[in-house]
């Protein structure tokens, strides 16, 4: 199964990415933290939320392959007037857009593309955005 291996990708990145304007800098991160799934009810913004679903599984050449949705969603402030906004889904872009996971034993990966994003409306203080992103994953 090829899902806990992408969560597993997708968080070492976010985890790795403490240069200068990285999401989790030392001193001046882009965002306050990154969950799987669901935010807890204490999350402080801005942070994400990624999710993961398997979707089409196909065999080529012999081997099973899958493709992955990956969907950062991203929680700002509206007091931000979206600039937190733009900075972190250029940042997602710089650091998922194009990049081949590695380091996952037991599957090899594809290369992470963008499939698109888009504003959801939302009744709370937040402004959120859904930024997808899509992996063909297949066992090593």
């Amino acid at each position: 199964m090829s899902t806990p291996a992408t969560w597993q990708a997708v968080y070492a990145k976010y985890l790795s990415d403490t240069g200068t304007g990285g999401l989790k800098h030392a001193s001046q991160p882009l965002i306050t933290a990154m969950y799987l799934e669901v935010a807890p009810e204490t999350a402080v913004y801005p942070y994400i939320v990624f999710t993961v679903q398997d979707d089409t599984q196909s065999n080529t050449l012999g081997k099973s392959r899958t493709e992955v949705f990956v969907s950062f969603n991203v929680y700002t402030s509206k007091d931000d007037n979206l600039v937190a906004m733009v900075g972190i889904m250029n940042r997602l872009r710089t650091v998922y857009d194009r990049w081949i996971p590695s380091g996952v034993t037991g599957y090899e990966f594809e290369t992470f593309q963008r499939r698109g994003g888009r504003m959801i409306p939302s009744d709370i203080d937040a402004w959120h955005f859904a930024d997808e992103y899509v992996v063909g994953v297949s066992a090593a």
